[in-house]
Order: structure tokens, then sequence, then C-alpha cells
């Protein structure tokens, strides 16, 4: 079965936030604020006991890198700054040599983590990502290899082709009614009948106009944010590789404004090992508005693991 999910319809805290800022976005921004105190000062301590631990030894290796093949979206959204209208970045590809290149530094470092073939984009709209990602999996076995889409492009066939090497496929069908696109719902009723790749594809109703969090004040629709405690782990666990290689700071930094390496000028370890990294790392540590990028960012991020890692 393909699980749909609709957070809005959920009787929780976050389902109630939704509504409240779909609802009146005074209301939801004090539903917000509330929301954002409390996880600020819940996982503090913890994220603060989870880096202490990364670094009791030998740093260790990003866990998620995300990699962007072609810089666009077709969407909408009010809450990105890399929609398809206010997207102020020329329109690229990565080359294919660069994404072979990183394919060979993840496999020789056996990386395990989560590959994420998505940053601020719709994967599909690069026609390539089939061989892209079957190259990746046929190279990389063990990984966790995913995709976030709006599903626009998506057909049946299209599934078929990409599930065999994907580990998830997760499809935001944006509608302010909250109703299946008809692409979507044709799929979802196909695999539903078949059966087919029980539990890796995952449907979220999404609405494009919802107000979200402030994606490092970034969000068109939500420039409002507040000071964070708690230090984010998006620098110590997240490596973001650009179409034209740059590695940005984290997945927020969708036009590059912090550039911390260049995949296709040095190896994915010389970057994350590298001097600029450690900075950010110091600064974050010790209070995120050093960080200009993320001295408003209401992004809290509670440590996670993934099904491959023993501790």
């Amino acid at each position: 079965m393909i699980e749909i999910v609709n957070d809005y319809k959920k009787a929780s805290f976050g389902g109630s936030i939704k509504n409240a800022i779909s609802f009146s976005s005074k209301l939801g921004e004090m539903a917000m604020r509330v929301s954002r105190n409390k996880l600020d000062a819940r996982y503090d301590s913890q994220i603060r006991k989870h880096i202490e631990k990364m670094n009791s030894g030998k740093f260790r290796i990003f866990r998620h890198i995300y990699i962007e093949t072609i810089n666009r979206c077709n969407g909408g959204c009010r809450f990105c700054h890399a929609n398809r209208f206010t997207d102020k970045r020329e329109m690229e590809l990565m080359d294919e040599g660069l994404l072979e290149k990183i394919l060979k530094e993840l496999k020789e470092m056996e990386f395990k983590g989560w590959i994420s073939f998505h940053r601020n984009n719709e994967p599909f709209l690069d026609k390539r990502i089939f061989d892209f990602v079957k190259m990746m999996r046929e190279s990389m076995p063990d990984a966790l290899i995913n995709i976030h889409s709006n599903g626009t492009l998506l057909n049946i066939e299209k599934i078929y082709r990409i599930m065999p090497h994907l580990s998830f496929l997760n499809i935001n069908n944006y509608n302010d009614k909250l109703e299946l696109h008809d692409n979507i719902r044709e799929t979802v009723e196909h695999f539903n009948r078949t059966n087919e790749f029980d539990g890796l594809i995952k449907v979220c109703l999404r609405k494009e106009n919802e107000i979200l969090l402030n994606r490092a004040s970034s969000a068109p629709n939500r420039k409002m944010g507040y000071t964070m405690k708690s230090p984010c782990l998006y620098p110590f666990e997240q490596l973001n590789v650009c179409s034209n290689g740059n590695i940005s700071i984290c997945c927020n930094d969708a036009f590059e404004d912090v550039v911390l390496g260049n995949a296709g000028e040095q190896t994915l370890e010389e970057i994350w090992h590298g001097e600029k990294f450690k900075d950010i790392r110091d600064k974050m540590l010790m209070d995120r508005n050093l960080i200009k990028i993320c001295g408003k960012c209401d992004i809290i991020t509670p440590p996670t693991r993934n099904p491959n890692e023993n501790d």
C-alpha cells in the first residue's frame, strides 16, 4: 500500500498549528512561536550531547548527502524561494563527470548513509535521473537512496523505472484543496491494486500556499524568525552538493549564500573536514547568531539515526 499522509487531519499539536496557520497568519504565528520555544528547550541538551558524542573520537563523515542534478523546480510553492516564480538562479545541469566523481568517492568511503537526489528542485525535470539513480544503486548497494518529488511529472511507467533503485520515494502532492492530482491518484490506485513497492512510497497532501518554517529567513511568505538556543545539526551531518558542484551550508541555502567548497575541485572528505566547515561548526556550538544565514532560522534538528548505523 502507498501511504497517504494528511497532517492537517492529525489530532496533534503539529496538526493544530498547521490549521491555525492556514486560518489566520497572526494566530498561526503565535502557535508557531509556542511550538518553536517548546521544542528548542526540549532538544537543546540532546543536540549538544549528540554533537559531543560525535566529537569524542574521529569526527565522522556526513550521514546525509543531497545531490541536486538540476537547479530548477516547476512548483509554485509560496513557502519556497526556489519556486518557479522567484528562483533567481540560472538553469544548470550537473556535469555527468562530476556525478561520477562524487559516486566514486562515496564508494571508496563505503558510504551507507542517505543519498538524496533532491535539494531545492524537482528531480524529475532532469531526464537523466533514472540513469543516475541506477548507477548510484549499482555502485552503492547498501546506501539509503531516496527522492522527494512534487509528483507532477510522475506516472506508473516512471515509478516502475525508478523504484527498483530507490530505498524510498516521497511524493508531495501540492493542492490547496488537499486533493490528489489525477496522475498521482492513478499511480496510487495502480500500486495499491498490485501491492508492489509496499511501504516504499509515501504521498503527502500539502498546500501550495501553506506557511511553514522560515527556511533560514528565505521563505517568501514568512520572513519572521526567532533566535534558537539549540545548535543546528545540519553542518554536523549533511553535505549539500549544488548542480555546479558548490557545497552550500545546508539544504535551506538554495542560492548558495554560504559556499564551503566545490566537489569538482576538492574531494568530499577534504571539504567536510576543511577549515570552512570547522569554523561553521565552532560558531554553531557557541551561538547560531554568529552565522548570518542561521541567526533567525527557526529550524530545530532533533538527533536521529538511520537503519545502517550501529550506534
